[in-house]
Formats: structure tokens, C-alpha cells, sequence
């Protein structure tokens, strides 16, 4: 069968249904430039879950059967459709998706012995790739040793396989830094304890993505808006959500310890936001963030940023008896609750903040940064005897702590 056939400039009206120009299946410029893997991009775009429901495949029928259908389907639309001519990039894209199965293969034959590997001859891809997923089926006791898949800075990896889910004891699982756009539904990993996906174009996680024994999330520089209203990760400590899209979390999460949100629309915590465990915040760069809810009162909190954030009071009750570091600097907070001691403060910033009051006894503090802020005290009048480095008005100066 040849593609030769199709006229010059057509692309199948299925893309239009799908808004997916990556699964491009073009014309006679895409055969001549590729011509040994047209069927491939057939597969792969009848197997891709985000257009699957528009070319159901029932159980008796075969995949290759479908291809042939889907091939006549695409000639016969091609006879009454003049389209857009593919670009460069939407054939370079079309590639990308057809390596990113072959990548994932790569990646999972590295982490099997040798002489388990399998071992293919010369055919073509479709051909190939069929054996591949075969080859897996067949040895599921392989697979469970996996417990580890990074494709960090895989620029051609584009696209996560289906098979992926295969891998039932992986615990680390790292898709940063590629050019995937979307995760695939089932994403069910039992094992899994990191999931990094920093710097992707995915903006939005499936419905059933929770697993259950997840202890840190990356989704730092992706267009993520939300997460999954299912999503309620027991076992979490680490969720990292930095340049994200992310505006508000409603997430239950007894064991976190930190919780990134720098530079991110971020605006408030649910009423009943609750991590008794949390030991870091960073809400830095969050110019939509105002202030906490009422209960509010991690009293394991140690390292809080609310830098260049619309910042502007803690909660009445807020007491942060285990304080250490605090950045308050850039924003319009006031004062501290009278509550609020800071005995184990050790770095205190807070340059051009509104700030007008401080609790002059701080026998921990060594960093302290009051620059451009309405107060006006001397390291003489603070009872810090471990005070290092002091921010007055425009300067820093370097002091020597006592021996107190």
C-alpha cells in the first residue's frame, strides 16, 4: 500500500476534530520526506487517548486492520479536501512522536539484565514496535524490577506511552524537560514515590492521577492550572508547584513538610487547609496572595518566604513558635501579633515591607534586614546577642556578636 496516491496538500479532516496537529498524517510531501513511516504515524494517532473515542477499535479487531480502514478513510477525504500544506515543524513533530515509544524502550532495556534483553531483527517500525509490545506482555516479571525511568532533557520524547502503566513497581519517575503535552489516563503507579515533570507543556494532570504512596511532586516551570480533584496524596512530604499555573489548592495533605508556590497566580488555602507537618513554604513572587486562613497555625513551620508577595498579616492565632527563617522583605505586611515572640528567629528579612513594629528581644536572630522600613532601632537596642549582619536604612553592616 502507498500513500504516494494522496494530493499534494492534504491532511486528514480527523486532525481537525482533534485540534492535534502533532499526530499529523499528511500527504505526498509528508511520503517523500518520511517515507518508511506513515503507517507508524497511523498507529500512533489511532492509539493516542485524546482522539482514541473518535476511532474505537473493538476487541476482535487488530490494530493493522484499523490502520488500512483509517488509510482509506484519510484517501477518500483527500479526493474533496484541499488543506493547509504541513510545516516543517508539524513534520518534525510528527517524528519526534513516532521516536518517543522507541525512547521509552531505550530507557526500560537499560534497566534489564543483558542477557534478558530482546533482541530484534531488521524490519520495518510498525513491525518492530509491534514485537516491542509484544516482547512486554510476555514478560511482565521483567518489567516489575523496573523501579526507576528518567527522561530529563529527552527533547524528542513527546509523548508518554500507553505501556508506560506496565511498570507496576516503578517508584521514580522523571519526564522533565521533555515536549510532552499531555499524561495518559490509568495512570495508576502503586510504587510510586517521585514524579517529576518540570519544564513540559502538560497543563493538566488525568482525573484518576493519585498515587497512593507518593512522597514527592515536581511540577515546577509546566503550565499545570490545577490538580486533580482526587488527588489526595496520604504519603506526600514534597510538592514542588514553582512557575506553575496553579491558583489554589484544595488538597488534603497530613504529611507535608514543604510546599513551594514561587512565582505562581497563587491567591489563598482553602479554609480548611490543613498540614500539621509543614516545615517550609516559599510564596515567593505571588503578588495575588494576601494572607492565610484563620486556622493557620503549622507549629512545625521553620522556613516561611513571602517575599514580593501581596503579602500583608499573619492570622491572629498565628503563633510559629519554631520560626527560623522568615522573608517578609517586599511586601505590604504591617506588624506582628503581640503572639508572635520569634525566640528561635535566625534570619529575620524584611527590606521595603511595611513593617513597623519588631519584638526587640532576639536571641537567636543573626541575619537581620530592616532596610527602607519605617523602623527605626540600632543594633544597641535589640537584645540579640548572636546579631552577625545588620540591614539599616540603605546599607548592610557586618557586626560582631557578642560573647553573651
Amino acid at each position: 500500500m502507498s500513500i504516494i496516491g494522496l494530493p499534494d496538500g492534504c491532511l486528514t479532516k480527523i486532525l481537525t476534530f482533534s485540534a492535534n496537529p502533532q499526530a499529523a498524517i499528511a500527504c505526498k510531501d509528508f511520503q517523500e520526506q518520511m517515507p518508511f513511516v506513515w503507517k507508524e504515524v497511523v498507529e500512533a494517532y489511532i492509539s493516542d487517548p485524546s482522539v482514541r473515542r473518535f476511532i474505537p477499535i473493538s476487541p476482535e479487531e487488530t490494530c493493522s486492520k484499523k490502520v488500512q480502514e483509517t488509510y482509506k478513510n484519510i484517501k477518500n477525504l483527500a479526493k474533496t479536501s484541499i488543506l493547509p500544506q504541513p510545516s516543517d515543524l508539524a513534520v518534525k513533530g510528527a517524528a519526534q512522536k513516532l521516536n518517543s515509544f522507541i525512547i521509552f524502550f531505550n530507557k526500560v532495556q537499560e534497566q534489564i539484565p543483558e542477557e534478558h534483553r530482546p533482541r530484534f531483527k531488521e524490519e520495518d517500525h510498525l513491525q518492530r514496535n509491534s514485537h516491542i509490545r509484544a516482547w512486554m506482555q510476555e514478560h511482565p516479571e521483567l518489567l516489575d524490577k523496573i523501579s526507576e525511568l528518567r527522561f530529563a532533557k529527552e527533547l524528542a520524547f513527546d509523548s508518554v506511552p500507553d505501556e508506560i502503566t506496565m511498570l507496576k513497581n516503578l517508584q521514580i519517575l522523571d519526564l522533565s524537560n521533555t515536549d510532552i503535552e499531555f499524561i495518559p489516563d490509568g495512570f495508576e503507579f502503586p510504587s510510586l514515590l517521585e514524579f517529576h515533570l518540570k519544564n513540559t507543556r502538560v497543563r493538566t494532570l488525568p482525573e484518576d492521577f493519585n498515587p497512593p504512596r507518593l512522597v514527592a511532586l515536581f511540577l515546577d516551570d509546566s503550565p499545570i492550572e490545577n490538580l486533580p480533584e482526587g488527588f489526595h496524596p496520604a504519603e506526600l512530604k514534597m510538592c514542588s508547584l514553582n512557575g506553575t499555573k496553579i491558583q489554589s489548592l484544595g488538597l488534603s495533605v497530613p504529611q507535608l513538610r514543604q510546599l513551594n508556590l514561587n512565582n505562581t497566580p497563587f491567591t489563598h488555602f482553602p479554609e480548611d487547609f490543613n498540614a500539621p507537618e509543614l516545615r517550609i513554604l516559599n510564596l515567593s513572587d505571588t503578588p495575588s496572595f494576601r494572607t492565610f486562613p484563620e486556622n493557620f497555625n503549622p507549629l512545625k513551620l521553620w522556613n516561611l518566604n513571602l517575599s514580593n508577595s501581596g503579602f500583608v498579616e499573619l492570622p491572629s492565632h498565628c503563633t510559629l513558635p519554631d520560626l527560623s527563617v522568615a522573608d517578609f522583605s517586599y511586601t505590604r505586611f504591617a506588624s506582628f501579633p503581640e503572639h508572635v515572640r520569634l525566640q528561635k528567629i535566625r534570619t529575620l528579612l524584611l527590606a521595603k515591607s511595611n513593617i513597623q513594629n519588631l519584638p526587640l528581644n532576639l536571641p537567636c536572630v543573626e541575619a537581620l534586614d530592616i532596610r527602607f522600613t519605617p523602623i527605626q532601632i540600632k543594633p544597641t537596642d535589640l537584645k540579640a546577642p548572636r546579631l552577625a549582619q545588620f540591614g539599616f536604612k540603605d546599607r548592610v553592616f557586618q557586626v560582631r556578636p557578642s560573647n553573651a
